[in-house]
């Protein structure tokens, strides 16, 4: 159900403080396999082409460790395109193990899960056919949440002086505060 995406989104479920997490990522979850109602035969499969992904993502990232902050930062620029082509990829491997409507209601999941990103998509914009004018608007609008955000967690070097439980208790409020910045 859409509640269900949407709880999962809101209390960060899916991704933590980051971005989200991959359709790899999601159809890894119980929560989301039940959704889906997969079978295990294509828990399986889903299992081996997921494991061969992340085979293939540490090789990508190994040796990282070994450069200076601005060589990793560097590199992993590099690796972007590599990263966005693999996950691409794994994408379409994991939908020809579904049915029809179990892709749909991943779609779903995943459209919502993304939340406000969801409409900086191409597929969304050309979906809903926003216009030139309101994709700008959107950007503007992202753009001061990020920066809203950035500066909600700008103290964070802060927290390393606080107990383990005030720094739990500092994060689930951060969290709550980023939650309201993007729900405004």
């Amino acid at each position: 159900s859409a509640s269900y995406a949407q709880g999962q989104r809101g209390n960060r479920g899916f991704g933590g403080f980051g971005r989200g997490a991959s359709t790899a990522d999601l159809v890894r979850r119980e929560q989301v396999q039940k959704e889906l109602k997969i079978t295990e035969e294509q828990v399986a499969k889903i299992k081996e082409i997921s494991d061969a992904a992340r085979a293939s993502g540490r090789e990508l990232f190994s040796g990282l460790g070994d450069l200076s902050r601005e060589e990793r930062r560097a590199k992993f620029e590099e690796l972007r395109e590599k990263m966005t082509k693999a996950a691409e990829d794994v994408g379409k491997k994991i939908a020809a193990v579904l049915n029809e409507s179990q892709k749909t209601r991943l779609s779903q999941i995943v459209l919502q899960q993304q939340g406000n990103r969801a409409l900086t998509s191409k597929d969304t914009i050309a979906k809903l056919s926003i216009t030139k004018e309101q994709q700008q608007q959107i950007k503007d609008l992202m753009d001061a949440q990020g920066e809203m955000t950035r500066e909600l967690f700008s103290g964070l070097r802060e927290l390393q002086d606080l107990s383990r439980e005030e720094r739990t208790a500092k994060f689930a409020e951060l969290g709550k505060k980023r939650e309201e910045i993007t729900t405004e």
